[in-house]
């Protein structure tokens, strides 16, 4: 039995009306068997997704947004203070070296 989504869905129900959606769009129909079979190959490619992210192979989406957040969010400070002002190469070296120190913190995910 699968659980609801957030919305209060049924993730069986949601996926098998979307792929028939789909087929009555492009003319055609689709048969149980050929649902459940393409529910089998979404849900493989989600376990997939998830294994790659527990071996550590993908880094978790909120965590990388947050870091180029931050990373950007930091430049954008040092740009706004110094907005008006000519750009000194003290700055422009403080700006690459944030930027350079993205895939250092990545690394560390």
């Amino acid at each position: 039995m699968s659980k609801p989504t957030e919305a209060g869905f049924d993730i069986k129900t949601v996926v098998r009306e979307t792929l028939r959606n789909r087929a009555e769009k492009e003319g055609g129909e689709i048969t149980n068997a050929e649902a459940s079979r393409q529910l089998t190959v979404a849900r493989k490619q989600q376990i997939d997704l998830e294994m790659e992210v527990t071996r550590g192979e993908r880094w978790p989406k909120e965590d990388v947004e947050a870091i180029h957040e931050t990373s950007l969010s930091n430049v954008a400070g040092l740009l706004k203070a110094h907005e008006g002002k000519t750009l000194t190469p003290e700055l422009i070296r403080d700006i690459f070296t944030e930027l350079r120190e993205v895939p250092a913190k990545l690394a560390k995910l």
